[in-house]
C-alpha cells in the first residue's frame, strides 16, 4: 500500500490558498464489524498535505515552543496517558467524562504564555482550518456551525497540542472526533508517523501537514530520533465529547 507525497506546494501556491480536493492522496483501509463483514470497501483515513505551512512560521514556533519546553523541563510536568508518558502543552478547550462533565479550559491557555501563543499563531490556526475544510466540508460545517467561538480557540477547530518530545506507544486517539491535523517543526530535517497495523511509514517534512482519522487508525511518532535533535510535533484537533455538548446528532 503506498502513501506518496504530492509535488510540493510553493509558497506562492500556498498564500493563494490553491489547495484542491483533487490533490488530495487518500490512504484507504477495509475496515470490519464483530463479525467480520465488510462495511464500507472504500474509507478514507489519512491524507497529505505537503509543504502546507510557512517554513518561517515554524521557525518562529519553535522558537518559542523552545522557551515553554525548558519551562516544562524543569517543572517535570509530564503526562501518562495511551500514549505513554509525554512532555506536552495543550491549548484550548475539552470535555472530559465521555461528554458528560464540564468543559475545561487548559490550563496553559490560562496562562499569558498561553495566551501570547493562541493570538500570536492565528495564521496556523487558519491554514489549518483551511485544510479541514477542503479535506471534509461536513466535518468542518459541522465544528463551525454547532461549537461557538469562544469554545474553538483553534481557528475551526478547539484544541492543539504540542508534543515536546515523540509519543512512545502505539494507540489510537478515541477522543478526537474524526481528523486531526498533524505537523513536525525543530530542528529536525525530517520524521514521520507510523500507521502501525498498516504497515505503513507517513515520511514527513518540516512544513507538510498530515491529517490522519487518528480515532480510527493505530499510530505511533517516529521513535528514531537522535539525541540533541528537537523534534516537536503539533496535533490539532476537537474531542468528541466536546461537540456533543453543542449537537446531539452528531455521530462519531
Amino acid at each position: 500500500m503506498i502513501f506518496a507525497f504530492q509535488p510540493r506546494i510553493t509558497r506562492k501556491q500556498h498564500k493563494e490558498s490553491l489547495i484542491i480536493p483533487q490533490s488530495l492522496n487518500p490512504l484507504t483501509i477495509l475496515p470490519y464489524n464483530k463479525s467480520g463483514i465488510v462495511f464500507n470497501v472504500s474509507l478514507p483515513v489519512a491524507f497529505t498535505f505537503p509543504a502546507a505551512i510557512p517554513s518561517t512560521l515554524l521557525q518562529e514556533l519553535y522558537n518559542d515552543v523552545k522557551i515553554i519546553s525548558s519551562t516544562i523541563t524543569n517543572c517535570k510536568k509530564k503526562v501518562e496517558d495511551s500514549r505513554g508518558t509525554v512532555k506536552t502543552f495543550i491549548l484550548g478547550h475539552y470535555l472530559e467524562r465521555g461528554g458528560t462533565g464540564n468543559i475545561h479550559q487548559s490550563a496553559f491557555s490560562k496562562t499569558e504564555l498561553g495566551q501570547t501563543i493562541l493570538n500570536k499563531y492565528k495564521a496556523l490556526w487558519r491554514i489549518i482550518s483551511e485544510i479541514a475544510r477542503d479535506v471534509d466540508t461536513e466535518f468542518y460545517t459541522t465544528l463551525v456551525h454547532s461549537i461557538p467561538d469562544e469554545y474553538r480557540m483553534i481557528g475551526a477547530l478547539s484544541l492543539f497540542v504540542c508534543n515536546l518530545a515523540p509519543p512512545k506507544l502505539v494507540h489510537k486517539d478515541v477522543k478526537d472526533w474524526k481528523w486531526c491535523f498533524v505537523f513536525i517543526f525543530g530542528n529536525v530535517q525530517q520524521s514521520g508517523v507510523l500507521l502501525y497495523y498498516m504497515n505503513t511509514y507517513v515520511q514527513m517534512q518540516v512544513g507538510d501537514v498530515l491529517v490522519l482519522r487518528s480515532d480510527m487508525v493505530w499510530h505511533q511518532a517516529d521513535q528514531s530520533i537522535v539525541e540533541d535533535v528537537d523534534r516537536f510535533s503539533g496535533v490539532i484537533t476537537t474531542h468528541g465529547g466536546l461537540l456533543k455538548r453543542f449537537n446531539k446528532e452528531v455521530k462519531k
